[in-house]
């Protein structure tokens, strides 16, 4: 066992240094011949043993067994007690094997098993044989691999998974070809066991383009996920996907899951870029030297996902400019900008947002307009100083702490024993 567990590490660690992250299954030493067992086979409690023991990073790893019912092993008591019990063995022993390695089961290979046997180097055959050749079986040992079968479909909290074995183009049975034990009269057909609910899908394409898988028709297995590809020719895009004449938009691929009939259509349709300002707002008027929002709403009206810049103008001077990446199909964007007035005159501005130009759009890109209104300052802050009037030598200053709106008439008497002059000031 130490060989075929280094022997079996070594592979999972090669096979997942190489970024393969492939489940990997690893099969019981019982599957060939065993010492664990006075068969050589993996019905009694011991060959639990024989299963590697190993680890992954990926936790990615089946256990294996291969159970086989075959006339040279089991002719000395060929019955169907015989294949009830030695089912329940198989059985064991795989259920055991999960609860020591914590991997869960599936076996890749069983069967009924062999129907022939020497004895005193005589080939006898058994006695209730159906088919010949490595696809044939007996009705004890068909008994066998039904009873097992049964008993890994009503394994709780879920089934155990197994594949049974032949079904090569190689089979030595009548008939068989390449299907093997499942060819008409072949074994496979005879055992039952539940079946998973299949849906059906139908893929198509409209318009330049196709789809991977191609289009068809496709059986799936109940809850599968299926993933859809929209391959599109040169200059046309996917516009929609069309489920059950339902749209579902243009993600790409579509993730599907199968849990009923499904009809998908992938639509096509030429590349179309345009995307368009569809809001310009902000304050229609503000003092000299104020900070104004400005907000522009961009909407992609194409069929494509855009990048492009948004730039805002004030009488034509650029007041600033913002990318705008990946900008989905009908999406609408705000974005923002502040401009600081400092600096500029008293006035009426036009203010206009340019979105684009995007590659294929025509024109220098889409733009919206509207006017803002600098006022003047609404006063003046700070100690400022007029002067009155001059009396005799005496000069007589006043000095004025507060804010006036420009444009103010003040007007200040000043009275003194002798007669004085009054004089307004206008600032």
């Amino acid at each position: 066992m130490s060989t075929l567990n280094s022997e079996y590490q070594a592979f999972i660690n090669q096979t997942r240094s190489q970024g393969d992250s492939h489940w990997i299954v690893v099969q019981n030493i019982c599957s060939y011949a065993c010492s664990f067992c006075p068969t050589y086979n993996g019905d009694c409690s011991a060959a639990v043993s024989g299963y590697p023991t190993v680890m992954d990073p990926l936790d990615r790893i089946f256990i294996s067994l291969h159970p086989y019912m075959s006339y040279q092993v089991y002719q000395g008591s060929w019955n169907n007690a015989t294949a009830e019990s030695l089912a329940h063995d198989f059985y064991d022993t795989m259920s055991n094997g999960t609860q020591r390695t914590t991997f869960p089961v599936l076996n890749t290979e069983g069967g009924p098993g062999a129907t022939e046997g020497k004895v005193n180097g005589i080939t006898n055959t058994c006695t209730d044989l159906v088919l010949t050749g490595s696809s044939g079986y007996c009705k004890t040992n068909l008994h066998f691999i039904q009873t097992l079968t049964t008993l890994l479909e009503n394994n709780a909290p879920q089934r155990i998974n197994w594949m049974w074995w032949p079904a090569g183009d190689w089979s030595s049975s009548p008939g068989a070809g390449a299907l093997g034990a499942l060819a008409p009269g072949g074994y496979a057909e005879q055992i039952t066991w539940q079946r998973f609910a299949t849906y059906s899908l139908v893929l198509d394409s409209s318009g330049a383009g196709s789809t991977f898988p191609a289009a068809g028709n496709y059986l799936f297995i109940a809850g599968t996920v299926v993933n859809i590809s929209a391959i599109p020719q040169s200059n046309n895009t996917l516009a929609q996907w069309l489920v059950e004449n339902n749209q579902l938009g243009s993600n790409n691929p579509l993730k599907l899951q199968m849990n009923n009939d499904q009809l998908v259509t992938a639509i096509f349709a030429p590349i179309v870029h345009m995307v368009v300002v569809a809001d310009l707002s902000s304050t229609n008027a503000t003092t000299l030297g104020s900070n104004v929002q400005i907000n522009v709403s961009i909407r992609n009206e194409g069929n494509v996902v855009e990048t492009f810049n948004v730039t805002v103008y004030a009488n034509q001077t650029a007041i600033g400019s913002k990318p705008v990446a990946n900008l989905s199909v009908h999406e609408v964007r705000v974005v923002p900008f502040l401009w600081n007035t400092e600096g500029w005159r008293a006035g009426n501005y036009v203010i206009a947002a340019v979105a684009g130009p995007v590659d294929g759009m025509p024109g220098s890109g889409a733009s919206l307009t509207k006017t803002v209104e600098i006022l003047p300052s609404s006063g003046i802050s700070g100690p400022w100083v007029a002067l009155l009037s001059a009396v005799s030598a005496n000069i007589v200053y006043v000095i004025f702490f507060g804010s006036v709106l420009l444009g103010t008439i003040i007007t200040a008497t000043i009275r003194r024993r002798s007669r004085a002059r009054v004089q307004p000031l206008t600032r």
